[in-house]
């Protein structure tokens, strides 16, 4: 579950505002670098600011990095509510769109080793769990949403709690997300997809629908 601030991080900074440019340039380098190695120097290069105007909107680095950490975390949970909210009344295309918005973009080797990152990161800081683990949680309500009105529509019957699918369905996600992180050679983009949807498929048994065959990513994205 990637958590870098998509497409922003370096092409969107002049559009923004001069605090949350620094923010998505230190996401960056926390996504690179890690949290132990990012210093003011790094995220002075990154941004393409000085030092002392990285300093005028924060005091300290830890206070840089943690704020850009939650930030991005925040970022990631904003943009899955939207893709979310583009089937609100089709459960099943929404959990294939949210897994389409894991697998599909542009960079999914960058994402991967930036969620990697931020884990091993929230692993040896306390202070970094919580942003960390309220990515989990929120996956974990939307899946459970969909998983939940699937079944109140009569789309699915699934034997096990939604939330275990849904841990289930994590857990997936990040077992691959690691291993595309380390270029493991086990799966393509499209690989990735189309299991982690069989997987959904055989725990929700989908009846009478029929599993998407086509990403609904750029469909509902065009669509926002």
């Amino acid at each position: 579950m990637p958590a870098d601030g998509g497409n922003r991080l370096v092409d969107g900074r002049d559009a923004i505002e001069p605090r949350e440019s620094i923010l998505v340039a230190a996401a960056k380098c926390l996504s690179e670098r890690g949290f132990d190695r990012s210093r003011l120097r790094d995220v002075s290069k990154y941004a393409g600011v000085s030092i002392g105007l990285i300093q005028h909107y924060f005091e300290t680095r830890d206070q840089l990095l943690h704020e850009a950490f939650s930030w991005s975390c925040n970022e990631l949970l904003a943009r899955w509510r939207l893709r979310a909210e583009s089937w609100p009344d089709d459960p099943w295309r929404r959990i294939v769109f949210l897994v389409d918005e894991l697998t599909l973009g542009p960079d999914l080797k960058r994402h991967a080793a930036t969620w990697t990152e931020f884990c091993s990161s929230a692993a040896r800081h306390d202070e970094l769990r919580g942003p960390v683990s309220e990515v989990f949680i929120g996956w974990r309500r939307l899946i459970v949403d969909a998983i939940e009105q699937a079944r109140a529509m009569g789309l699915a019957e699934p034997e096990m709690e939604a939330r275990d699918v849904a841990d289930i369905l994590n857990a997936v996600v990040d077992g691959f997300e690691m291993a595309t992180a380390v270029d493991a050679g086990l799966v393509t983009a499209e690989r990735f997809r189309a299991l982690v949807i069989a997987v959904a498929s055989s725990l929700l048994r989908p009846s009478p629908v029929t599993v998407p065959p086509e990403p609904y990513l750029s469909r509902a994205a065009s669509r926002n």
